[in-house]
This record gives structure tokens, sequence and C-alpha cells, in this order.
């Protein structure tokens, strides 16, 4: 999948489904760059919130996007 068409999937996720973290855009998109992706929509006018989230178990930090 190509840059454009991850942009495009990444967009219609968070339209449809909603947030989207890397790990989801890994599983299902292959896309290993989500936040230079979520840079490029942006830079499209696309307002996206970022938000960091935390396992309260293992503590480790995970940031969520979801269209404003």
């Amino acid at each position: 999948m190509n840059e454009a068409s991850q942009n495009a999937a990444v967009l219609n996720h968070m339209k449809t489904v909603g947030p989207i973290t890397s790990i989801q855009a890994i599983h299902e998109f292959g896309c290993t760059r989500l936040s230079a992706r979520i840079a490029e929509l942006e830079a499209l006018g696309f307002e996206i919130d970022k938000e960091w989230k935390k396992d309260p178990l293992t503590g480790k930090r995970w940031k969520e996007y979801r269209l404003r």
C-alpha cells in the first residue's frame, strides 16, 4: 500500500471506526509510519487530535489519533 492509499485508509478508519493507534495501523494497513500519515493529513487541512495513553499495568505508552 503506497502513502496516498495509506492516508486514505487512515482517514477512512478515523471517519468510520474512530481513533487509531500505530499498532492498529500496522495490523490493518501495513502502515509503519502513522505519525507521518497524520502529518500529511494535517497538511491537507484535516484537524486531528493526539492523546497519549498509558497501560496502568505495564506502563507502556502510545499515542491515539482522532478526527476533531
